[in-house]
């Protein structure tokens, strides 16, 4: 982890609370284990010296940004099946990257040119 008083951009902060608890969020199937993860980043990020209104701040954003407009995380959901509905409607969301790939892709498929492959798997998925 960055620690705050290094001599980079103050965007890689924010994106380093961002990542952190993204990464918790996906890497995390239950509820205890995210709340976890969460109380764990919030230390590493103290102990690096990132001041506990910016740490709040973008934390704040990182939630509101999953649709979630309470102060807190764990006073809004408290249930394991809330969490696991939230967790499976963003993680099934397409991200710019993927998309980003996907196009790539299919503009290097020539739709008119027969499939060569010997894979039967293949042709059934096309």
């Amino acid at each position: 982890m960055l620690s705050f008083k290094s001599d980079h951009p103050r965007h890689a902060f924010a994106n380093i609370i961002r990542t952190a608890l993204f990464r918790a969020f996906r890497y995390s199937s239950t509820l205890q284990e995210f709340n976890h993860e969460r109380q764990y980043i919030q230390l590493i990020l103290l102990y690096n010296d990132y001041p506990v209104r910016y740490i709040r701040h973008h934390f704040l954003n990182f939630f509101s940004h999953l649709s979630i407009g309470a102060t807190y995380f764990a006073h809004i959901i408290q249930d394991e099946h809330e969490y696991l509905q939230l967790r499976h409607q963003v993680l099934a969301k397409v991200t710019p990257g993927e998309h980003a790939r996907a196009s790539r892709i299919a503009s290097q498929i020539d739709q008119n040119k027969p499939l060569t492959t010997t894979d039967s798997l293949v042709k059934l998925e096309l």
